[in-house]
């Protein structure tokens, strides 16, 4: 249930003017690469925007400062929302410590896209309703992380995300990836009702329940490499290792930033920020519940 609001995001349902205080510019950053994608966003603009690369201070590294990067591309922290993608491996505490230093630096909001959630949107048409949302397999392959995260029309499947941290750098990436999808294939539930809370222009969100029943099945064949070390080689290897019994497809080292750019131009994005005024009264819990 944790990617519901971003299924929602882009509902036609939701398809409103954009309000008069949301942001016109948001720098995009894709935390899963080293160095990171860096791009500032035109919320008015359909292009996906320019990108750039850049060392971040994220936690593990020396410093904590991001005002050194926010001078180097030029921009005044005060100034810009932050949208991050996080890795699907990352941990709690490197979630809080990031939300620390940068609202330390001074942006004025702030907010987290799991990489899988943030590359599956470039496959979704914001024209078209929740029900045709495709299910894949997004599979996170960095230098030394993997990641297979399963996803039925845009809901990650929490229970069979499968994540590794010894990927070998030097060695065929393939054969640890078939196992980690046929892992996380296993713990996806054959059949699963459960009741959501959808929002309805006409009905109290109280009362308005939906039954919902998911199945293995959609998981087993289509999948979409994302990462730094994605490619279409490698899509290949996977697919013919396979024995075809896999669709694989190479969406680049930068889909998951493209994705997050997409959703950085859609009206209901405010929502979806925690503001630094939030942040200092509820402390990190409040981005938790707003993007997660």
């Amino acid at each position: 249930d944790t990617a519901q609001g971003w299924v929602d995001l882009l509902s036609p349902d939701h398809q409103v003017p954009r309000p008069t205080e949301a942001p016109r510019k948001v720098l995009v950053i894709d935390a899963c690469t080293s160095p990171a994608f860096v791009g500032l966003i035109d919320v008015n603009d359909s292009e996906p925007g320019c990108k750039e690369f850049r060392q971040l201070p994220l936690p593990g590294s020396a410093s904590g400062d991001w005002l050194p990067v926010f001078a180097d591309l030029q921009l005044r922290p005060e100034d810009q929302p932050v949208v991050l993608v996080e890795p699907m491996h990352a941990k709690r505490a490197w979630r809080e410590q990031v939300c620390k230093d940068l609202v330390r630096a001074g942006v004025p909001s702030l907010a987290f896209v799991p990489s899988a959630v943030a590359a599956c949107q470039i496959h979704f048409c914001s024209q078209s309703n929740t029900a045709s949302i495709d299910s894949m397999i997004v599979v996170d392959v960095g230098t030394a992380h993997l990641s297979v995260t399963p996803l039925c029309e845009g809901y990650l499947l929490v229970p069979a995300i499968v994540s590794h941290e010894d990927l070998d750098p030097e060695g065929p990436a393939w054969p640890q990836i078939s196992s980690a999808i046929q892992t996380a294939v296993r713990r996806c539930p054959v059949e699963t009702t459960r009741s959501l809370r959808r929002r309805d222009p006409f009905l109290d969100d109280n009362v308005v329940v939906q039954e919902y029943v998911y199945g293995a099945a959609p998981f087993s064949r289509r999948v979409h490499l994302i990462g730094s070390r994605s490619s279409e080689a490698l899509a290949q290897q996977l697919q013919n290792g396979s024995g075809g019994m896999l669709s694989a497809t190479a969406d680049g080292p930068d889909a998951a930033w493209r994705g997050a750019a997409k959703v950085c131009r859609h009206p209901q994005l405010q929502s979806f920020l925690t503001t630094r005024e939030e942040y200092l009264e509820h402390g990190c819990s409040a981005v938790h519940r707003k993007c997660l």
